[in-house]
Order: structure tokens, then C-alpha cells, then sequence
């Protein structure tokens, strides 16, 4: 049976994550803020761009085609992100990523029942609590007698591997923030903030953003906490 994805990206963005959705899948349909697409198994993916006016109502008008929707967002995009929790979106990704890297996350897990990208957890959690309601059953993603975690940070630890001022920006990235963004909320330069992320991806011998989580766990820096 074919399945249909439906993939919201801001309209913003739209054009840097078109380019990895386009090369391995099959163009159907283009145009100036959708592109359908086709995978090897039959399965139709559409990639759409939005704006905070517009998404509401494609988020409607998709839930009436598949159950497979998922929204690329910004972790300090809280209205966006207050947004699609209410209406019950199950795939949430973080656009720190690069267009290559989201695409193949993804595609990994846009079989599974849901999926909240890691760099979203914190805020995502602040939020549920925030709109989540006692006298309701089913008005969120995770229900309310569901235990929920995010990671928690073991700073000790973590100050055998990083200086303190790396440390800080290793919160930062944790709340899912780009590193324009860590620049202006801690009012550093931009080039300041990207050599100390390098740093930090260098000494805990990760890939990129995503693997700095893994690598994290692996050594016992991080932990999932219940919340």
C-alpha cells in the first residue's frame, strides 16, 4: 500500500532542504513552495514550504491524507513549536541540521509512530507541559500519564573535556540553537561561536551537532532525565 509524507519546512529554508529531498527521490510536481516526489517503494513525499499564517491550515488539510506529517522547525521558535504540538504533529525536526543530514534523519525515522529530533527536546517538553490539558484525553503527543525525559547535562563530567566558556555553548546548542543564535543570545561574534563548536565536535571526536548527543551519552556526559 502507498504511504504519503507530508514534510513542512519554513519558507525560509525551503529551498536549502528541497535540494537534498529532490536528488534521491523522483520529482512529480514542482513549484514555487511544494515539490512532490516519489520514492522507490511508491511512497509520495511532499515537501511544502509554510509561514506561521499558513500552517495551521496545510497542517489540517494534510491530517485528511496520512498520519505521516512531519515539521521542520526552530527550537527558540516556541509560537511555531506551541503550534504544531496542539495540532498533534507527531515528527518534529530541528533545522539546525544541514539540508544532507536532515534529509537522511528522516528518512530513518519517518516510519516510526513519532519523532522528536533531540536538539528540540528541552523546549518541547517546557511547552507540553504548557499546553497539555488535565481535563482532556487527547489533546497532546504524549499522553498525560506517559513518563517524558530529556537529556540533562553532567557539567562535572563534561569539564574534563571542555573549558567552561565551550561548556556554555554546548548548553546553548542544546536548547537547539543555530549558532547565529547562540552568537546573539550570548552576544558573541558569530565567528567566535563557530570556532567554538568546532572545538567542542573536535574533542568529543563527533561528526556534526547530531553525533555530539550520541558521543555524549557514550561517555557518559549526558543522562536521560525524567521529568
Amino acid at each position: 500500500m502507498e504511504q504519503s509524507y507530508y514534510v513542512f519546512v519554513e519558507e525560509k529554508d525551503f529551498k536549502l532542504y528541497k535540494s537534498a529531498f529532490i536528488r534521491p527521490l523522483k520529482t512529480i510536481e514542482e513549484n514555487t513552495n511544494h515539490v512532490k516526489m516519489k520514492d522507490d517503494n511508491g511512497s509520495f513525499v511532499l515537501l511544502h514550504s509554510y509561514y506561521l499564517h499558513t500552517l495551521p491550515t496545510l497542517l489540517t488539510l494534510s491530517k485528511e491524507h496520512s498520519e505521516k506529517i512531519s515539521v521542520i522547525i526552530s527550537a527558540v521558535d516556541t509560537e511555531i513549536m506551541e503550534l504544531v504540538i496542539r495540532c498533534e504533529v507527531n515528527y518534529l525536526y530541528s533545522n539546525v541540521h544541514s539540508s544532507d543530514a536532515l534529509f537522511q534523519l528522516w528518512k530513518e525515522t519517518c516510519t516510526w509512530q513519532g519523532f522528536i529530533d533531540i536538539p528540540l527536546h528541552k523546549s518541547f517538553i517546557e511547552l507540553l507541559k504548557k499546553v497539555r490539558s488535565p481535563n482532556k484525553k487527547n489533546d497532546v503527543i504524549v499522553p498525560l500519564d506517559q513518563n517524558m525525559y530529556c537529556l540533562k547535562i553532567k557539567d562535572e563530567m563534561f569539564k574534563r573535556y571542555l573549558s567552561d566558556s565551550e561548556l556554555m555553548i554546548l548548553h546553548e546548542i542544546v536548547h537547539g540553537k543555530t549558532n547565529v543564535q547562540i552568537a546573539k543570545d550570548v552576544h558573541l561574534s558569530v565567528t567566535t561561536v563557530n570556532n567554538r563548536v568546532a572545538r567542542i565536535l573536535k574533542k568529543l571526536s563527533a561528526m556534526n551537532r547530531n553525533h555530539i548527543y550520541k558521543r555524549s551519552i557514550e561517555l557518559n556526559l549526558m543522562e536521560m532525565e525524567r521529568v
